[in-house]
C-alpha cells in the first residue's frame, strides 16, 4: 500500500477532504501521529536526535503529511529543515505544520497570490476561564459568550493561525491581545483583525479562514493573500 493510501483511508483526511472546499494552490493533509521516523530525511532526523519518542513522533508525522501535502501540490518530495527562528523551513512554498499529542495536520501553498498559511490544532475543552483575560479582548468575550461552547478554543486557535501566517514574513511577536477573530459559523469560516502597533502585521486582515471540529479536536487554518488595489 502507498503512503497516498495510507493517507486517504484515514478519518481525519476525509475530514478535511469533505469538510473544507479545494482551494487553488492549496493543499491540507491531516492524520494520526505515529511512528515515521524511518521516512524521515537524514536532516530531518537530526533535528529530532536527542528527543523524547513521542516529540520524534510527532515532528515526524508532522513532516511526514507536509511532504503528502506537498505533492499534492505536484512538488516533488524534500526535506524540510529548521530556520533559524526553529520554525520549518520550507522549499519553494509557503507552509505550516501542527501537532497534538494523537493528532497532526500540515498546509502547504504557493502561487495564486499567497504569501503565508497558517494551520493549528486545539483539543476541545483545553482552554480554562482563567485564561480568558489573557488570551481574549474585552470585545471578544463580550460578543461571543452566548455563542457556541467551544468559541475559546476556536478563537485561541485562529489566532494561532494568523501568528503562524504572517510571523515568517513581518518576524515580530504578536500578542493574543493584538488580534480580533470574527467568526462565521453557519459557513465554518473566519477573518483576523490585526488592532496592533506593527502595521505589517496588518497582513493578516487579507487572510481567508477556515475551520472545523473533528473528533475532540478544532482546526483551522488561514490563508493569506497578497492584498489587491
Amino acid at each position: 500500500m502507498s503512503s497516498v493510501d495510507r493517507l486517504e483511508q484515514n478519518p481525519a483526511q476525509t475530514f478535511v477532504d469533505e469538510h473544507f472546499a479545494p482551494m487553488s494552490g492549496v493543499a491540507i493533509a491531516a492524520g494520526p501521529v505515529a511512528d515515521h521516523t524511518a521516512e524521515l530525511d537524514p536532516e530531518e532526523s537530526a533535528l529530532v536526535a536527542n528527543s523524547a519518542e513521542q516529540r520524534r513522533h510527532q515532528f515526524a508525522t508532522g513532516r511526514y503529511l507536509a511532504r503528502q501535502a506537498m505533492q499534492a501540490l505536484g512538488m516533488a518530495p524534500a526535506a524540510i529543515g529548521r530556520s533559524d527562528a526553529r520554525a520549518p523551513a520550507w522549499p519553494d512554498c509557503v507552509g505550516s505544520i501542527s501537532h497534538t499529542s494523537t493528532l497532526a495536520a500540515a498546509v502547504t501553498a504557493r502561487g495564486h497570490g499567497i504569501r503565508g498559511v497558517g494551520i493549528d490544532l486545539e483539543c476541545l475543552g483545553r482552554i480554562t476561564q482563567a485564561m480568558h483575560a489573557r488570551l481574549y479582548t474585552d470585545a471578544e468575550r463580550d460578543r461571543y459568550a452566548e455563542d457556541e461552547p467551544h468559541w475559546p478554543c476556536l478563537l485561541f486557535s485562529a489566532k494561532e493561525c494568523a501568528y503562524k501566517a504572517v510571523n515568517p514574513i513581518c518576524g515580530t511577536y504578536i500578542g493574543f491581545q493584538e488580534v480580533e477573530i470574527d467568526v462565521d459559523w453557519k459557513r465554518h469560516r473566519f477573518a483576523a483583525r490585526y488592532i496592533g502597533a506593527h502595521a505589517p502585521n496588518a497582513l493578516m486582515n487579507h487572510g481567508d479562514g477556515h475551520f472545523g471540529f473533528f473528533a475532540d479536536h478544532v482546526i483551522s487554518f488561514l490563508v493569506v493573500r497578497r492584498p489587491t488595489r
